[in-house]
């Protein structure tokens, strides 16, 4: 029996494997959009928050494959409330003086918060799932922790991980294991969620 396939709203190589590990179980295969001809660099990300971005690209990635797939998208980012939320929805695009890299980046949020007292902060990541029929569905999960005061880069984990404190680790995601962050992440809890779904609509 074929596998079937979702659309992966995404080009990302990490994500793609991560999601193929969860959904083969079920008999169903992640594809990345730019295997089906589909480029989401044309999916402008332009509402104010990550559940109105997550639907913008899962909606644009329906709609560019006619309806053919379901579409799993996803939309993801670092609130530093000490900052108002910043970076937010912009944790992927905002830069350094030009330097988009993620070293740079923690650095700055590290500098911004020095004179700050309130370092608490939120991952947060939302799931979009459009079925077969066209009909959305999200799921949202948020990781609560705070702002390190320095670097806690031990090779694992990507992103804002080595600056963010986890409350529920008592450790930066930096330091955690695979299986540690994954159990109590923002995307690890929203795609349980999304999992939970999943299984009631195929029955199991």
């Amino acid at each position: 029996m074929a596998e079937k396939i979702i659309l992966l709203a995404s080009h990302n190589k990490g994500k793609v494997k991560e999601f193929n590990e969860l959904l083969s179980p079920y008999g169903f295969k992640a594809v990345p959009a730019d295997e089906l001809g589909i480029d989401m660099e044309k999916a402008l990300e332009t509402a104010p928050n990550f559940r109105g971005n997550s639907l913008i690209k899962a909606t644009y990635a329906y709609q560019q494959s006619e309806g053919k797939y379901p579409v799993i998208s996803d939309d993801s980012g670092l609130c530093v409330w000490g900052l108002n939320g910043f970076p937010g929805v912009h944790s992927a695009r905002f830069n350094v003086d030009g330097d988009y890299s993620y070293k740079a980046k923690q650095l700055k949020i590290i500098d911004m918060l020095k004179d700050k007292e309130d370092r608490s902060a939120s991952f947060f990541c939302v799931l979009t799932y459009i079925d077969e029929n066209g009909e959305p569905h999200q799921f949202m999960g948020e990781a609560k922790g705070h702002i390190a005061k320095e670097i806690h880069d031990c090779g694992n984990g990507f992103g804002f991980d080595p600056i963010f404190f986890s409350d529920d680790l008592g450790k930066c995601f930096g330091e955690a294991s695979s299986t540690e962050k994954d159990s109590i992440s923002h995307r690890g809890k929203a795609t349980k969620q999304f999992l939970d779904f999943f299984e009631k609509k195929l029955g199991l």
